[in-house]
């Protein structure tokens, strides 16, 4: 069975139940602000980012500083003027900072004479742990196959073992190994990411003698909830990359995880909508799966819930202009990828709770950047998204204060779909211009899986929103 990723991250206070009250509080650590909120609530994208991989550049604080939420490996703390996490506040003080950290317990981690490497270590070194180590003083912390081996958290990590998520001792093994290395340290941040913890089963070499995914995912509760509850305590809340959408189960799934005693900050869905895994230079997932998709964001009310779309990140030649094809065998750009994944994440975006969150990653985690495009703003929203059929195709709309929304997530091109009002529709090079320099259109057309935002006609768009634009 194929299995699902989880991250975690923690940052400030631990927020529990439906009552998220917006609460700033400066904790010892000069680094760690505690934000119940993590973003202006009347922002219109709320955005989070991956920055995993080379090392952390003075250009790349200039970047990056403007996402809400960026996870970042915990030992690249010094290496911007020796305080990384402080340059990053210095030019967005709301930012939350997530060091990475695994969720397994790897052979090859020690961790010896770092003990702020990406995961808890200790596989045959204890490094001072009242336990012990992982591997000989407490094997019963592994799941076990049927024949009695361990199983491993898949191709991508031959060398991670997953660990009894629903064991007492597990919590209490990762909790201290995690508070030993990390808390009160030069380089505590905000929060933890804690990747691949599956809210549901699939995908791991083997399954755990007895365990379904109904259990399996009371398991991932209790472990979630256990490290919520505990790490509350040291002012640090948890995000999680729970894993991509494709069924009702998985929905189910996740609103059992919104719905724990101690929830978590954020669970974060990766490979929504375009991704780069699969055939082609990016995957456009079907519509009845890109419907779930979309719809999941309306259950999630007491954690922020994340939609991350990507492309395929080892094609040298798909890049951020670079023209591509996709799992049709249809011609693609980036910023193609880009607008359709944050079209379809604003058609399903929870505007009540403002809980919801974006990413898009082109190129690797390691080359990332803030996309012009996150600062367009159609204010409210009026409605919830609606579907007008055009010669057999479904074309989801949704309107705002300033303009609509448009996806079409069919493998046909649609034409002369026609607007309830009079239009000017953006496009990849216009969105920074005057809008007075934008033609009016009563209709539209819409290639394949391709998104669009358009401005009302009426007088409603505020000239200053579009004068900021243009100067980035």
């Amino acid at each position: 069975m194929k299995k699902t990723l989880v991250l975690v991250i923690v940052a400030g206070m631990l927020l529990a139940g439906a009552g998220m009250a917006e609460s700033i509080t400066v904790i010892p650590n000069p680094h760690v602000v505690v934000n119940s909120g993590g973003t202006s609530e009347n922002k219109f994208t709320n955005t989070f980012l991956y920055r995993i991989g080379a090392a952390f550049t003075p250009q790349d604080v200039i970047d990056v500083h403007k996402y809400d939420l960026i996870a970042v490996q915990g030992f690249r703390w010094a290496q911007v003027n020796g305080d990384t996490w402080g340059e990053l506040k210095k030019l967005n003080p709301n930012i939350l900072i997530f060091p990475y950290y695994g969720s397994h317990s790897n052979d090859n981690h020690d961790d010896k004479t770092n003990p702020y490497k990406s995961g808890m270590g200790r596989w045959n070194i204890s490094r001072g742990h009242s336990m012990g180590n992982t591997n000989t003083d407490n094997p019963d912390l592994f799941y076990l196959t049927s024949s009695g081996n361990r199983i491993s958290a898949g191709p991508a990590w031959p060398r991670s073992w997953v660990l009894d998520y629903g064991d007492p001792k597990v919590h209490q093994y990762w909790l201290e190994a995690y508070i030993t290395d990390n808390v009160n340290k030069p380089w505590e941040a905000d929060g933890v990411m804690l990747d691949t913890v599956p809210i549901r089963l699939t995908g791991l070499d083997g399954v755990p003698t007895g365990y379904f995914d109904a259990k399996w995912q009371t398991d991932m509760q209790s472990y979630l909830n256990a490290l919520s509850q505990e790490l509350a305590n040291h002012n640090k809340i948890i995000w999680g990359n729970t894993g991509v959408i494709k069924t009702q189960d998985d929905i189910d799934a996740y609103i059992g995880l919104d719905n724990i005693k101690n929830p978590i900050y954020m669970g974060n869905s990766e490979g929504a909508f375009v991704s780069g895994w699969g055939r082609g230079d990016c995957q456009f997932v079907a519509e009845r799966v890109w419907l779930k998709q979309v719809e999941v964001s309306r259950h999630i009310h007491h954690m922020k819930y994340g939609m991350q779309s990507f492309v395929k990140h080892e094609r040298s030649g798909f890049e951020h202009s670079n023209t591509g094809t996709d799992n049709y065998s249809k011609s693609v750009t980036v910023k193609d990828a880009l607008w359709y994944g944050l079209c379809s994440y604003h058609l399903g975006k929870n505007t009540v709770d403002n809980n919801t969150y974006f990413s898009f990653t082109a190129n690797t985690y390691s080359d990332a950047v803030y996309y012009d495009e996150y600062d367009i703003d159609l204010g409210n929203a009026i409605d919830t998204f609606k579907v007008t059929n055009i010669s057999g195709n479904n074309i989801y709309y949704r309107e705002f204060e300033k303009g609509y929304v448009y996806v079409n997530p069919t493998r046909n091109n649609v034409l002369n779909i026609p607007l309830s009002e009079t239009c000017k529709q953006l496009t990849h090079t216009n969105f920074k211009n005057d809008p007075a320099t934008i033609s009016n259109t009563t209709t539209i057309n819409l290639v394949s899986h391709r998104g669009t935002f358009l401005l009302k006609s009426d007088g409603k768009v505020n000239l200053e929103d579009f004068a900021v634009l243009a100067a980035w």
